[in-house]
């Protein structure tokens, strides 16, 4: 939920501008989370259906926006979220990533 020049400027530092298709940032609704209108917004750019979304969260309001928007979530912990994430209930265990090089192999259990 950064605005868009916040956002912007750590892509460009990651040179990661270019490899999204769709970037949507606090500037681009009303309501920040655990609101799901972001990613209400983003399923309807990008011309998809909400159950067919698999969203990367990092909080307990992200997780909580993702499935109010009806989509699918993987939370991936850091040290200031991990206790939060964990204790919120809003997600099973294999949902939760503690360590990021986990990540590849829960996605492709979500796709698979």
């Amino acid at each position: 939920m950064s605005h868009r020049e916040q956002t912007s400027y750590v892509l460009d530092i990651l040179q990661l501008s270019q490899k999204f298709d769709i970037i949507a940032t606090r500037d681009d609704v009303s309501n920040g989370k655990p609101d799901p209108e972001i990613y209400q917004l983003i399923a309807m750019k990008l011309k998809s259906e909400h159950e067919n979304c698999l969203v990367i969260e990092d909080s307990p309001a992200g997780i909580e926006a993702v499935l109010s928007a009806g989509m699918h979530c993987i939370a991936v912990t850091n040290e200031l979220t991990r206790d939060q994430v964990h204790a919120s209930g809003l997600l099973n265990s294999h949902q939760i990533i503690d360590h990021l090089p986990s990540l590849l192999e829960t996605v492709k259990s979500f796709i698979s």
